[in-house]
């Protein structure tokens, strides 16, 4: 039998266990869920990423806090599962090469990885090269096809055996002379790639994107495949919104949202495409000091296709960054934001969102 004191022990024992379980899953508000993850790699950014049945996967990225820091001494191989329910972390292959900012898509149950950033042990470089990843076996296969020009920043979906890459930042020879690693365009071009067969078919289209376009946000609802924000060839913000009928291969306009941004994540979610992280042209200080053309954006942002209007869900997502190191994906009901602390080393933050459960400000 427990004397008082051993109860009482007892009692606050398991009240600190309970405030240590509080502070790692904490409902910051409805519609909330936070994990703090700790996270045995060393990338702060710029990781291959897929989100599949539950599990976060990740792959690759730096330690630079630099977004624009491609040395190849700051990548790193780093290669976990994230239960994305208990925050559990499990050892993978590591990546078959040096990658960052590799794009990616989840076709049943494999992944693909296309392009992206990689180094050949003395400069940075980018890639041509088209992975496939097999979630059940961690088994990473090279893809016979390539890329027509090693690129990155692009867009990319899957529809029906096709992969579809729009646009991106490729590589220029003619620029090369003139900087430091490979000369590099924003190209327009619509590439698809056939991956139904054993050794798939690469073809440039005939349709080009209506604008010039880099490190935007894409995501797609059904045949339509909607791209906001990104750069052109001079570092200007793309204004202009487009979305493209895969099946008519027709160009639109839609509205853009409330603040343009660059190196965003844009994902759908129940028919709604929603918006975070990446950065925008920021406020003019109070002082009339110029406005930084590359502000973090922390907000939250959901387009209804329907309605035609962009909507503030959130001003601020919380305990994660903006920028390029915050990574936005979602399932069939739910958003999940993976992002890193970017001061104390091997923590990260896994962040459920339920959107039905928010709500914002209409603001275009």
């Amino acid at each position: 039998m427990l004397t008082m004191n051993a109860l009482l022990r007892l009692i606050g024992v398991i009240l600190v266990a309970l405030c240590l379980l509080s502070s790692c899953h904490a409902e910051e508000q409805p519609g909330l869920s936070t994990l703090a993850i700790d996270y045995p790699g060393a990338a702060k950014r710029n990781q291959c990423v897929f989100l599949h049945k539950g599990q976060l996967y990740v792959f690759g990225g730096t330690r630079s806090l630099d977004p624009r820091d491609f040395e190849p001494a700051n990548f790193v191989d780093d290669a976990y599962r994230i239960d994305t329910s208990t925050g559990k972390v499990t050892a993978l292959t590591k990546p078959p090469m040096p990658m960052m900012r590799v794009n990616t898509v989840v076709v049943g149950d494999v992944g693909y990885a296309v392009g992206g950033i990689t180094h050949d042990g003395k400069r940075w470089q980018l890639s041509d090269a088209i992975w496939r990843y097999d979630f059940s076996a961690d088994k990473w296969t090279r893809l016979q096809a390539k890329l027509p020009t090693a690129r990155t920043l692009f867009g990319l979906t899957e529809k029906d055996g096709l992969l579809w890459v729009l646009g991106g930042w490729c590589d220029d020879p003619s620029r090369a002379k003139a900087v430091k690693g490979p000369g590099m365009k924003v190209t327009t071009d619509v590439v698809t790639i056939d991956i139904r067969d054993k050794t798939p078919v690469v073809q440039i289209q005939p349709e080009k994107l209506p604008h010039e376009r880099r490190s935007y946000g894409a995501a797609r609802i059904g045949n339509k495949f909607y791209l906001s924000g990104g750069l052109d060839d001079g570092f200007d913000y793309v204004e202009k919104s487009d979305v493209f009928d895969l099946s008519t291969r027709k160009w639109e306009e839609y509205p853009s949202p409330n603040k343009v941004r660059a190196m965003a994540d844009l994902v759908a979610c129940a028919g709604k495409l929603y918006l975070a992280g990446g950065f925008s042209f920021g406020e003019v200080s109070d002082d009339g000091k110029p406005a930084s053309p590359f502000t973090e954006n922390r907000s939250l942002e959901v387009y209804d296709p329907t309605s035609k209007t962009w909507t503030v869900l959130l001003a601020e997502l919380p305990n994660t960054v903006g920028g390029s190191a915050l990574n936005l994906l979602a399932d069939d009901r739910h958003l999940l934001t993976w992002s890193f602390d970017q001061k104390q080393a091997n923590r990260a933050y896994l962040t459920r969102i339920d959107p039905s459960k928010l709500t914002g400000q209409k603001s275009r």
